[in-house]
């Protein structure tokens, strides 16, 4: 869909996500666990580089944390996302 043909809405909702997308990529280009980690809910759920799963907004700032330090895997790491397009699924439709 192009985007004049998306409602307003829907372009609300695609830069609103755009704007999250964009925090996350600074913090992470700036090794900043912290502003990185103030972007999920305590209860998340993140997958890293290597498939594995993280549970919970602590453990995933200790794991960012350790990262994104002086010598870490992370450390001089440049990401750039595009958010191309959004889709909108019905709250039944996530997760089951």
């Amino acid at each position: 869909m192009v985007d004049s043909q998306r409602t307003t809405t829907e372009r609300s909702e695609h830069d609103q996500l755009a704007a999250v997308v964009e925090s996350y990529e600074s913090a992470f280009n700036g090794n900043d666990a912290e502003a990185m980690n103030a972007l999920f809910s305590e209860d998340a759920v993140f997958v890293n580089f290597g498939g594995n799963l993280v549970f919970g907004a602590e453990l995933l700032y200790r794991a960012q944390a350790h990262v994104f330090a002086p010598g870490g895997a992370l450390e001089n790491i440049s990401v750039r996302y595009l958010v191309e397009s959004t889709e909108r699924f019905p709250p039944a439709s996530v997760g089951g």
